[in-house]
C-alpha cells in the first residue's frame, strides 16, 4: 500500500520480464481502477491486460485489453457457487 506508482509499476514489468524470460506470455490482471490509477499502463502497454470490470455492459477501462472479465457472479452448469466469467478477444 507504500508503494508509489511508478514503483508498482516497476515492480509489474519486472514480474513480466521475468515470466516472458521464462518462455510464458505474460499478463497484467486487475481492475479498472486500479489499471487506471495505481500504475503507469503506458510504460506497461508491452504486456497484454485481463481487465475485471463487473460495472455493466461495457468495460469502463480506457486502456487496450485481450480479456474482459466482466462478473464474479456467473452461473455454470455443474458448479456450486458463483464463477468469474470472462471474455477473451485472443485465441489462446
Amino acid at each position: 500500500y507504500n508503494l508509489t506508482v511508478q514503483e508498482r509499476t516497476n515492480v509489474a514489468k519486472a514480474f513480466c520480464e521475468t515470466i516472458k524470460n521464462s518462455g510464458y506470455t505474460p499478463m497484467i490482471y486487475s481492475y479498472t481502477y486500479f489499471l487506471q490509477s495505481k500504475l503507469n499502463m503506458n510504460q506497461l502497454s508491452s504486456y497484454e491486460v485481463w481487465a475485471a470490470d463487473y460495472s455493466g455492459k461495457v468495460n469502463y477501462y480506457t486502456g487496450k485489453y485481450t480479456i474482459w472479465q466482466y462478473t464474479d457472479k456467473g452461473k455454470i452448469d455443474g458448479i456450486t457457487g458463483n464463477v468469474d466469467l470472462n471474455y477473451g478477444y485472443k485465441n489462446y
